[in-house]
């Protein structure tokens, strides 16, 4: 994961520091049923910080500080607690509600929906 991201990071500081990102923080996991039972999966401890934090102050530090994260409905009101509770510099973030048994195809085709919608 982190060698990918890396290389995402790598990448977008040659583009536009305006350009707009999509962070996929979609639903439960089977797999990680007994962690999200009370925790969004972005906001699960990776290294003693939330996944989420990485990818914020990561593209904070290249210049990127507005995002859409894709999310189920569920999880909206804890993840925008969290960004107003830790990040203290400037973002402009929306949300993308997903339903909850999405999966990553179907998160991209409501993303260029709701983009083909905006104009």
């Amino acid at each position: 994961f982190f060698a990918r991201q890396e290389s995402i990071f790598t990448m977008a500081t040659h583009l536009d520091a305006g350009i707009q990102v999509v962070i996929l923080a979609r639903g439960p996991s089977i797999k990680l049923e007994t962690l999200t039972e009370d925790t969004p999966k972005p906001l699960l401890p990776v290294a003693n910080m939330p996944l989420l934090s990485y990818q914020i102050n990561e593209l904070h530090n290249i210049g990127v500080n507005n995002f859409t994260i894709a999310c189920t409905k569920d999880d909206i009101s804890v993840i925008q607690r969290f960004i107003a509770d830790c990040f203290d510099f400037d973002i402009s973030y929306e949300f993308l509600e997903l339903p909850s048994a999405s999966n990553t195809l179907v998160c991209l085709k409501k993303l260029v929906q709701a983009r083909k919608a905006k104009g």
